[in-house]
């Protein structure tokens, strides 16, 4: 039987190296499909077998994470360069 502390611990992980991509897009179905497939699994009768599936899954998102950090584009999406600019907005609001 899995401890509910090691599915907690698995899923901080996932969190985390989801946020480690550069890309808006696959930051995002990182965390998303790690929500999701956490929350389908939650009542699963054959919780072993997912913990086992979910650790080799965290580890091709750690290589992935690397090679993204290392390869990836530098340059931002539309949506975090839009994000970008009203944070300045913002900022120059409140110093004013």
């Amino acid at each position: 039987m899995v401890a509910a502390q090691e599915v907690l611990h698995l899923y901080r992980m996932f969190l985390r190296e989801g946020r480690k991509f550069n890309s808006y897009n696959i930051r995002e179905y990182i965390l998303r499909r790690a929500r999701t497939g956490f929350h389908e699994n939650k009542a699963s009768s054959n919780a072993d077998e997912l913990v086992q599936q979910a650790k080799e899954d965290l580890k091709m998102v750690q290589r992935q994470s690397l090679v993204y950090s290392l390869y990836g584009r530098g340059s931002k999406s539309i949506l975090e360069l839009t994000r970008s600019k009203d944070r300045a907005a913002e900022d120059a609001s409140q110093l004013a």
